[in-house]
C-alpha cells in the first residue's frame, strides 16, 4: 500500500526541511510540486 504524507504551510514554514529530514530517516521519496513546476517552466513547457 502506498503511503503519502503531505506537508502544508506558508512559504518559509519549513515544509522542505521537514520533508528532507523525514526522507533521510525513512527513505521516503520527496515530491515537491513547486520544484516540478519550476523545472517545467525552465524547459519552456506550458503550465
Amino acid at each position: 500500500m502506498l503511503k503519502t504524507i503531505v506537508f502544508m504551510g506558508m512559504p518559509g514554514a519549513g515544509k522542505g526541511k521537514q520533508s528532507e529530514l523525514l526522507s533521510e530517516k525513512t527513505g521516503f521519496t520527496v515530491y515537491s510540486t513547486g520544484s516540478e513546476l519550476r523545472k517545467l517552466v525552465t524547459k519552456g513547457g506550458a503550465l
